[in-house]
């Protein structure tokens, strides 16, 4: 057995208090990671959360104050949010200074409340590509902010899946949208610079999402000026644009 280096765990945000965060420092917990899901009151409201986005925000700076590092996760696609609410959840997350994010795209399971909602035509969840596409920029951004996000998805479980009715699963899902937004961030980068002509330096983990789902990113580098061929594969950890001599 290895020596336990860290500890953490994970609740609802309206189920912490300044004695138990206190005490679970004490005992000598790490990160407490908060199931915020939301912090849009109609979304928690339409999806029966039974809390409030003051009450997502509390609990935040409770975490923090108690002196432990915190973790958000949030639920993207929920009955009453639309498309560019999850941008403003990410930027709300975010003022939180957290260690790290979890973004984990509803999916309709069936049995629950949600699953008679889409039975009922009351919710539509997000299709693959919206998804991609708009996680893809909440990404970005929290790599513009240096905040780790250590989930895109919920990992492929047989018995799980196969009680999925509708929703963005995808065994790929993660990557894709790390593509889309290491292909958003890099042209934001082009579109400010005074040269278009150079190449373009990668840190080696990136090599697995760069060319998309099957070559699908590939137009859009190239649309970019950057050449997939020529592209330099390093071991550090940030991207780099060289400017041509």
């Amino acid at each position: 057995m290895g020596e336990v280096k860290a500890a953490r765990c994970s609740t609802r945000p309206d189920a912490v208090t300044p004695e138990g965060l206190r005490r679970l420092r004490d005992a000598g917990m790490d990160m407490v990671e908060l199931g915020v899901q939301s912090f849009s009151d109609m979304a928690l409201v339409s999806s029966g959360r039974g809390y409030d986005r003051a009450h997502a925000e509390t609990g935040c700076r409770m975490v923090t104050a108690a002196g432990l590092a915190l973790g958000i996760q949030l639920l993207p696609g929920l009955p009453g949010e639309e498309r560019e609410e999850i941008l403003h959840d990410v930027r709300r997350a975010l003022d939180f200074s957290p260690s790290c994010l979890r973004l984990y795209p509803c999916l309709v399971v069936d049995g629950t409340r949600l699953a008679a909602m889409w039975r009922a035509g009351r919710y539509t969840p997000w299709t693959v590509e919206e998804t991609v596409e708009t996680l893809g920029r909440a990404l970005a951004l929290a790599w513009e902010s240096g905040v780790p996000v250590i989930r895109l998805s919920l990992a492929p479980e047989p018995g799980f899946d196969a009680e999925v009715l509708a929703g963005p699963r995808h065994p790929a899902l993660g990557s894709m949208i790390q593509g889309e937004a290491l292909c958003l961030r890099i042209s934001g980068w082009l579109e400010g610079s005074v040269s278009r002509r150079g190449r373009l330096r990668l840190p080696r983990r990136c090599q697995g999402y760069f060319a998309g789902q099957k070559g699908a990113l590939l137009p859009r580098w190239r649309a970019m000026g950057v050449e997939p061929r020529e592209v330099e594969w390093i071991d550090g950890e940030y991207a780099e644009w060289i400017p041509a001599d």
